[in-house]
């Protein structure tokens, strides 16, 4: 069967050239999907950042459009950082994090960083045709650091509010609330914050509302790993809050305030943090509402700082990818946010390679895994390299030997054992979905070129494979 030439995925979108992280600005505006990220053209090591975009009617042929905004005025001169798309009208507006680094011996944590809210406004989708500052470090509460980014924006009740993510001074996470009448001029509100210190960041913030459940999500730095939670260098996870944190009357707020500047903070329980992904590289994600009304979710496949940032891709000039488009479910009996690929994918299936699937096989260079099991015990390893283990109500994904380029086991233990699983596997990406996406596995996969795609099945576990056809990537 296929051999690998090359690690370029053919499901997952990937820089042009150079690096991608975090997606940016995700709508939709006349029936194309807008998926904007950030983007070092001219390294695959990261360097000073802008905005790319694809673009696509059905989340199977993507247009690349050129970089949407640049860092070209003196608020965002060392980066143009995260940020989020909403349509307005006929316009996207996109609102993101302008980065300035002052000249001198600063730290920039503390001081010496610029973070400003700006607002690029486009007619087109494809360019961006000006630039607004709305915020400065002047606009945050006294005792803010030097980060404060990532600005989500949304409409409710005839009013906008945008959060962004935050770290104190006394290096406390938190994300601060903005409202707005009119889209430009913003007023601080609150904080959302923990009673005790959940990590020293809080970044990409989101706040979403499912099945009349208010969701909030975001990225915190600084926990503490442990055996089956926080395995990753920085996390991503989600909230279900009791109430809406943009609404004084809600219960969920304090009468504590934060050394006096703010009338009170909506206070979250960091006991109830779910986890988006338990696999290795997931960060950063981003929601957006299409035109059908579903709620959409894509993370960056990768984590910053990782200890396995040197990824084989790089000596082909490239780094990083984007999941695949997950529609988000809100499940009321289990009280957790379920994610399933987007239904177009299944578009994509060519054909059964083989059903009832039992021993070893090989395999095409891309293909989707469907199956059940009555017992939960079960192993399946992917091109003698990649193990995924199901042992009644424990799961493990774990790299043999150096092929992980660092990466090594994760776990998780489960509420109940593994029903069934749904795997997606691009050329040099896996995405796991188990029991209906209850829980959900990322990684980046390296198989060794010289090598045939295989898979081994052992255990309880009756799979079907299906061949999938490459999305089609324009450039």
């Amino acid at each position: 069967m296929d051999k690998i030439k090359s690690y370029i995925p053919k499901l997952h979108i990937m820089p042009p050239t150079g690096w991608l992280n975090d997606p940016n600005g995700l709508c939709q505006l006349g029936g194309l999907y807008h998926i904007f990220f950030q983007y070092s053209p001219d390294t695959p090591l990261g360097a000073l950042k802008s905005w790319g975009q694809y673009i696509t009617k059905d989340f199977l042929t993507y247009e690349y459009t050129g970089e949407y905004m640049k860092p070209d005025i003196p608020e965002d001169k060392d980066g143009v950082y995260s940020g989020c798309g909403l349509v307005h009208g006929n316009e996207i507006y996109t609102y993101y994090t302008g980065n300035v680094k002052m000249e001198g011996d600063y730290d920039y944590v503390y001081k010496g960083r610029g973070h400003n809210v700006i607002l690029g406004r486009s007619r087109d989708g494809i360019h961006c045709d000006d630039k607004k500052v709305l915020l400065t470090n002047n606009d945050y509460p006294s005792n803010m650091s030097c980060h404060v980014r990532d600005p989500k924006v949304f409409k409710q009740d005839d009013k906008y509010y945008m959060v962004l993510g935050a770290r104190t001074n006394e290096d406390a996470g938190c994300v601060m609330i903005y409202s707005s009448e009119d889209m430009f001029n913003w007023e601080f509100e609150r904080f959302v914050d923990s009673a005790d210190r959940f990590g020293f960041m809080w970044e990409c913030p989101d706040l979403f509302t499912l099945a009349d459940k208010h969701i909030l999500s975001f990225s915190p730095q600084g926990l503490d790993a442990e055996e089956y939670r926080y395995q990753n260098l920085f996390q991503s996870g989600y909230m279900v809050l009791d109430d809406k944190p943009w609404d004084m009357n809600c219960k969920g707020f304090s009468d504590r305030k934060r050394e006096g500047i703010s009338p009170a903070s909506y206070v979250v329980d960091e006991n109830k943090f779910t986890e988006w992904d338990m696999g290795f590289d997931f960060y950063a994600p981003q929601s957006f509402v299409d035109e059908k009304g579903r709620t959409i979710l894509i993370g960056w496949m990768g984590i910053p700082g990782a200890d396995y940032d040197h990824d084989p891709s790089i000596e082909e000039g490239w780094q990083h990818m984007l999941t695949l488009p997950r529609v988000l479910t809100y499940d009321n009996t289990l009280g957790i946010v379920r994610q399933n690929p987007v239904e177009e994918i299944q578009n994509l299936r060519d054909g059964v390679v083989a059903g009832d699937m039992d021993g070893n096989y090989d395999l095409p260079g891309i293909y989707e895994l469907a199956g059940k099991s009555a017992t939960g015990f079960f192993e399946i390893i992917f091109d003698s390299s990649l193990v995924f283990k199901a042992d009644d109500r424990e799961v493990s994904l774990k790299f043999a030997g150096d092929t992980g380029y660092g990466r090594s086991i994760r776990k998780i233990k489960m509420s109940c054992k593994v029903q069934n699983i749904r795997i997606i596997s691009d050329v040099s990406a896996v995405e796991i979905y188990i029991n209906d996406g209850q829980y959900v596995m990322t990684t980046k996969h390296y198989p060794k070129k010289d090598m045939k795609r295989e898979l081994k099945i052992t255990g309880d576990m009756d799979l079907t494979c299906y061949k999938l056809k490459s999305m089609v990537f324009k450039k």
